[in-house]
């Protein structure tokens, strides 16, 4: 039998690829639902509405409504932690305070003592500095009486006020970093900007300079790296390379800087690459693939562009966005993928660049650059000339663009990129050891 060319299979995968382009899926059972919180654990996935908690145990196949024993159904944030027994314990903010689950999926329990009357718009849980337990950390706030952060070191049984410091008491979100000294706890206020305490909450001061608007919706840290980013509505996206001293707002490429969610996708391979995801309110998400540098519009398939939450599977290799018409998934090989037009060069020639690393372990960046606008390709295919991943399929404006290539799901090998624009064709050699 004669061997088809392989620059004859070459052209066919990519005639399908322009046809079968990768996007946004929305999940069924919650379609109208305003989706303000998501929250994971083991392969449970759990959406907070308005209506109560609803379950997917097949990745948004369809969602289950659990909300016996919750007594308020505006469920506002989630957090996990193991039980005495050593069970998954689930807790979920409401507007009506903490509830708690033994095993997700199980009658909810009030867990209030201690706290007062308010909406409970931040939950985390964190390894307890002095033993081997958990403390979690509540966010309440209440317009009228205020509010502040609640603490517990016996899962939610008793709760006690860890505010010393905090000047502003309406809570949006947590995050922890480990400093040379020990953990740092960092709360996000609307109103007051970002706080930081380096004795589990006990005492707190206001984190840093930089920051150009003090209305924090969202905080992520990336601890192998030492990056702190703030989401922030008004202001876009602020990122910290000193746990909070300092921040530089990251914002280029960003249409929109009222950002309500910020999640870390992965580390990179070092401070300046790692990778993030950002939903924003009425422009959808935006993705980065070099710390916030550069951040680039990744709604294929989206129908609705309002995004409450951001949350990864426990094996992080699918996102699902919340927002206010039900739940959205995407695998994060298409969005680590995802290309990110860099600062303007004013490029003199079609180039695309060797990989870096390569050889390379699950993850590489690769540049390339275009003089002219036009419909661009780039994608990988391995050695036989099969497609492993679409990188690029649209028209993209003259320019320096760099995309990740992630190959977690591919063996060990050679594989090929391929950059067309405009009638131009480059190839490059890849190396993937795992």
């Amino acid at each position: 039998m004669k061997k088809i060319p392989l620059y004859h299979i070459l052209a066919i995968m990519l005639t399908c690829s322009m046809i079968c382009r990768a996007q946004w899926v929305r999940t069924n059972g919650l379609t109208g639902y305003s989706v303000s919180s998501l929250g994971v654990s083991g392969e449970a996935v759990f959406a907070g509405t308005h209506h109560g908690v609803f379950r997917t145990t097949n990745n948004g196949g369809d969602w289950t409504a659990i909300n016996a024993g919750l007594t308020d159904t505006t469920v506002l944030s989630f957090a996990f932690a193991p039980s005495v027994s050593g069970a998954p314990y689930c807790f979920a903010g409401t507007g009506g305070g903490v509830f708690g689950s033994m095993h997700p999926g199980d009658p909810w329990t009030p867990m209030n003592i201690g706290l007062p009357a308010g909406n409970v718009n931040a939950l985390a849980a964190f390894p307890y500095a002095a033993g081997d337990s958990m403390e979690i950390f509540a966010g309440v706030y209440d317009f009228l009486n205020g509010g502040g952060i609640y603490r517990s070191t016996d899962n939610g049984a008793h709760w006690h006020p860890a505010m010393t410091g905090l000047t502003h008491f309406d809570v949006r979100s947590f995050t922890r970093m480990q400093s040379i000294d020990g953990p740092v706890l960092f709360a996000a206020t609307y109103g007051g900007g970002v706080f930081r305490s380096s004795d589990s909450g006990e005492h707190w001061s206001a984190a840093g300079t930089g920051l150009t608007t003090l209305n924090i919706a969202a905080l992520a840290s990336c601890e192998g790296v030492g990056r702190l980013f703030a989401a922030t509505n008004g202001g876009g996206i602020f990122r910290s390379a000193d746990l909070g001293l300092h921040w530089n707002a990251v914002n280029d490429g960003l249409t929109n800087v009222i950002i309500n969610a910020l999640i870390v996708c992965s580390a990179g391979v070092n401070g300046d690459s790692v990778r993030l995801a950002a939903g924003s309110g009425w422009s959808g998400i935006f993705v980065s693939s070099n710390s916030g540098t550069v951040w680039s519009l990744a709604n294929d398939g989206l129908t609705t562009t309002q995004i409450n939450a951001l949350m990864l599977s426990t094996d992080r290799r699918t996102l699902f966005a919340g927002t206010d018409d039900g739940v959205w998934r995407r695998p994060m090989s298409e969005l680590l993928t995802g290309v990110l037009r860099e600062a303007d060069n004013a490029p003199t020639q079609y180039r695309l660049e060797q990989n870096y690393p390569n050889p390379f372990n699950l993850s590489t960046i690769i540049r390339f650059q275009l003089p002219a606008g036009g419909m661009t390709t780039l994608s990988i295919f391995d050695a036989v000339g099969r497609e492993a991943a679409t990188l690029v399929n649209e028209v993209k404006e003259a320019g320096t663009y760099s995309a990740s290539f992630e190959g977690s799901d591919l063996s060990s090998g050679i594989y090929f990129a391929r950059l067309s624009a405009n009638g131009r064709v480059q190839i490059r050699r890849l190396v993937l050891m795992k």
